[in-house]
């Protein structure tokens, strides 16, 4: 009889398993591995890469929680955009997330994927403020220096466009702000929590057409114009006539004065230093060198 025999597939340290979602923990061991390779005193560990992770999330929260934006070169850009609403409402303020050139680059990105993630969102976009690694290590790690951080967030970021380029599915939580994921598709997406669309009153995007689970008439917030539905059944054979119930009053909104409309430290709770995001002075930590 034949013999079967079953090759297992090895796996360095740090990488994740054949299918295995590429993780914060998996990023962070893989980069670890990395860099104890190329220095022969060794590296930082894969626990000191994660409290940078860790601290650029809690950068990213701070500068959301404030009506602020925050700019990493080497990245994306992750803040808030105001686009007008109907006659009458105030604008809605939604996040949004904006990969960067560089990094599309890094990445091997298609022309076409490259575009997508590089276009503007349409709306005013709040201020940005460019990562700054001084702020990021004194204000929110608990002992990291800016050399650290820099160069931390220099091979975590370099290792996750690696990721996309091999093809690999990634979902990747910074801290509260929400989950980074790349899937089969290789188009990125971001999903904010909801603790970030509450900041600003805003409700997570609507499910694509396919996750619909009823209709809008039978929906505890039915929008007006289904109050004016009306289902009724006859017999077999009988003809029922179409009955159309009045809409619901609508009560008008307050006009907006042209003071609100006027600016964006108006919608976005003035500061910030205008559309420039002018960094904090923690020892000259800009962003551009990432």
């Amino acid at each position: 009889p034949a013999t079967l025999y079953m090759a297992q597939a090895s796996v360095r340290p740090g990488q994740a398993g054949p299918g295995a979602m590429y993780n914060v923990a998996a990023l962070c061991k893989d980069v670890a591995a990395k860099r104890e390779g190329v220095k022969s005193s060794g590296g930082p560990s894969a626990n000191e890469y994660s409290e940078v992770w860790t601290a650029f999330g809690s950068y990213l929260k701070s500068c959301l929680e404030q009506r602020r934006g925050l700019h990493l070169h080497s990245f994306a850009k992750i803040g808030f955009v105001a686009t007008p609403g109907r006659p009458g409402t105030a604008p809605e303020i939604r996040p949004y997330f904006q990969l960067t050139e560089q990094y599309c680059r890094a990445a091997s990105m298609s022309p076409e994927m490259s575009r997508k993630h590089l276009k503007a969102p349409a709306g005013e976009v709040c201020p940005l403020e460019d990562f700054n690694f001084s702020k990021a290590a004194i204000k929110f790690s608990s002992g990291l220096n800016k050399d650290q951080v820099f160069s931390g967030m220099k091979s975590l970021v370099q290792r996750l466009a690696e990721a996309y380029a091999e093809g690999k599915d990634v979902q990747l939580a910074i801290g509260d702000v929400g989950k980074f994921s790349v899937r089969g598709d290789r188009d990125p997406k971001f999903e904010f929590s909801g603790e970030i669309h509450a900041l600003n009153g805003s409700s997570p995007a609507p499910a694509a057409s396919g996750d619909r689970t009823g209709g809008a008439a039978f929906r505890k917030d039915a929008p007006d114009t289904a109050f004016s539905l009306d289902v009724r059944g006859s017999a077999p054979g009988e003809t029922m006539p179409v009955v159309v119930k009045p809409s619901r009053p609508i009560t008008p909104a307050k006009s907006l004065t042209p003071a609100r409309m006027a600016s964006s430290p108006d919608l976005f709770g003035g500061g910030g230093g205008g559309y420039g995001g002018g960094s904090p002075s923690y020892n000259g930590g800009g962003g551009g060198g990432s």
